[in-house]
Formats: C-alpha cells, structure tokens, sequence
C-alpha cells in the first residue's frame, strides 16, 4: 500500500479539527464582544456553527479513513510478505540442488587448492631387531579415516594410530588408491640389511615426515637435502610401507 492515501487522509483530519478550533474561537470572541457591550449573550451565531459542524464532520471522516488504512495496510503488507516469502522458497526448493551441487564444488576447489589431506597410518609392534624394543614404522597411507579404522581392527595385533599431513602439490589432482607420493623425512637410520645386502631404512622408532608431495619434482626441488620416501596410498606393510629413492 502506498502511504500517500494515509497522509492525505491524515491532513484532511488535521485540517477539520483546525477548522473546528477556529470556530470554537471565535464563538468564544463573539461571546466576550457582546459581554462587552453590556449585552445578554444570545444564542451562537448560524455562521459559527455551521462552520463548526463542518470542521467536524471532515474530521471524522478524515479520521476513520485512516484508521481504515492504518489497519489495511500492515494487513496487505503481510500477505504480499507471505506471498513473496512463499514463492521465494517455492524457487530455493528448484534451485537448491544447483546451489548444493556448486556449493560442494566449490568446497572441494577450496579444499584441493589448499593441499589434500591424506592419512599416515603407524603400526607400533614388537621389534625384529635386537637394538630395539620396538619398532612403529608407516604402515600405509590412506585417503580417508574409514580406511583407517578399517586397518586397525584388520590388525589386532599391531598398534595402529594415524596422522594427517597435507599433501603440498596435489591442487590440481583428486587422489585415490594407487597414486604415488612422495614423504621427505629429515633422518632415517638403517637398522638392516636385505637378502641382497642392501640397507634397509624407513623401519624407524618414530618417523614422523616433514612434508607429503603428489610429484617428485616438486618434493625434490623443495626439500633437496632430504631423504625422500616413495609410497603408493592404499597400500599396506605392516614391516614398512613404500621404499627410500637415491635423489
């Protein structure tokens, strides 16, 4: 509803009391002239009352008119609310899915641009080398922690425990089971010799890996000095996972 109505109808009001002020006045001066003259004041004159009357009566209606808008309009408001909040909601309902489906897009991007996350998965049991009383290497790297959960009640017998790192280069490549990465450890100790005897590195007491990157390249260029550790995800030794690589 428009307020111009209301307004005018208000003024209108405003203009019919002030008419009836006016003649009250004056009917008040006419009584105190003829009080003055030494006169029996008579009865108001015609002109007096009429004007009065008028004044009045264009009060009133002025008045319930709007009143009657005053109560129509919030009432208008609220359906055309009502109407508008209704067909607001019937569009969100069609578009949600779209906005869902980007939304999630979206979510994935930002996520992806900052890094994926992967999951390395410790096993701590007893030692095969007599210079330790254990040993807890990584055991598997996994994309998800439902993968996890999943290797520790395969594997009763080993401890198992994981961590996150964020793999550093992987923005533009949604990693799965079978993709190959790249771990740069500061320190790794030999422990033992292979069949061919080859030393055998990456069963540590506690390895904990400096960065995770999806390309050699990239891990080679930003961690030279360090050693790097070549792991396929989704894949599980419970004696060591993956192989130490000559950079």
């Amino acid at each position: 509803m428009s307020r111009r109505p209301f307004a005018a109808a208000l003024l209108v009001a405003g203009f019919g009391l002030l008419v009836v002020a006016v003649f009250t006045v004056l009917s008040g001066v006419d009584y105190s002239m003829t009080e003055s003259r030494g006169l029996e004041p008579g009865p108001t004159p015609d002109w007096i009352l009429n004007g009065t009357h008028a004044g009045l009566g264009v009060f009133v209606v002025a008045a319930l008119i709007a009143v009657i808008l005053g109560v129509a309009g919030p009432v208008s408001r609220r359906r055309g609310i009502t109407l508008e909040a209704s067909r607001d909601s019937s569009v969100a309902n069609r578009v949600e899915p779209f906005e869902t489906g980007r939304s999630l897009t979206a979510r994935i991007r930002r996520k992806r641009s900052r890094g994926q996350e992967i999951y390395l998965v410790f096993g701590r049991q007893e030692s095969p080398f007599p210079a330790l009383d254990y040993i807890e290497p990584i055991i598997a790297v996994m994309v998800t922690e439902d993968e996890c959960y999943a290797l520790e009640r395969e594997h009763e017998d080993v401890d198992v425990s994981w961590e996150t790192r964020r793999v550093l280069d992987s923005a533009d490549h949604l990693l799965s089971g079978g993709d190959v990465l790249y771990l740069t450890h500061s320190g790794l100790e030999a422990y033992d010799e292979d069949s061919e005897g080859n030393t055998v590195f990456g069963i540590v007491q506690s390895p904990s890996p400096e960065a995770a990157y999806y390309r050699r390249e990239t891990a080679e260029r930003e961690a030279p000095d360090m050693s790097l550790h070549q792991v396929v995800v989704g894949e599980v030794e419970l004696s060591g996972v993956g192989e130490i690589i000559d950079q």
